[in-house]
């Protein structure tokens, strides 16, 4: 679960006792509302600038339902900017541990600043996972690799990963991707 930017207290408790986040994620996104506020926050963040082309097509493709094409251009983007945040040359577990050294190390106290740190580099870790690139069963998270390498069939992408994804975009945008004119 990734926290984002316009989540209350009170919804961050809601859905850290809920059985199925998914559905909650999968209705939050269906609205059109929480999409363009994610796609807003994501397009005019100066941490994805380098990316808007990208950035609209990834959101232009989810509206139009095309998961399978949004799924690994988001996980491209989610590495950028941990990259990006982490200001590191460095790939999957070699840049999980810089992220987790130079950013959510790095707070002390417990603000929400902090709870989106370590909400990032939870789903961060389990989307760069160690395990084998050839999966033999699908875990709750997709594996950057088995995606990017072709070795998960597509046919096991589903609007939950693409929505999964999305929010780690938005998530960025709290702590970490000041929008152009603040």
């Amino acid at each position: 679960m990734l926290i984002t930017g316009d989540m209350t207290p009170v919804e961050v408790e809601k859905i850290c006792c809920l059985d199925n986040i998914e559905e909650y994620f999968i209705e939050s996104y269906s609205r059109n509302e929480k999409l363009e506020r994610a796609y807003e926050a994501v397009f005019y963040s100066e941490l994805f600038a380098p990316h808007k082309d990208l950035v609209s097509e990834i959101f232009d493709c989810f509206k139009l339902e095309k998961y399978k094409i949004t799924i690994p251009s988001a996980i491209l983007l989610v590495e950028f900017a941990i990259s990006q945040i982490s200001d590191s040359n460095k790939i999957g577990d070699k840049l999980k541990t810089e992220f987790e050294i130079k950013v959510v190390k790095e707070q002390k106290d417990y603000t929400v600043d902090k709870l989106s740190y370590v909400s990032t580099l939870s789903f961060f870790s389990k989307l760069f996972r160690g395990d084998n690139v050839r999966p033999k069963s699908r875990k709750d998270v997709l594996h950057r690799d088995s995606v990017l390498h072709g070795t998960s069939p597509s046919k096991e992408w589903t609007k939950v990963d693409a929505v999964m994804l999305i929010n780690a975009l938005y998530a960025f945008t709290l702590p970490f991707g000041k929008t152009k004119g603040e």
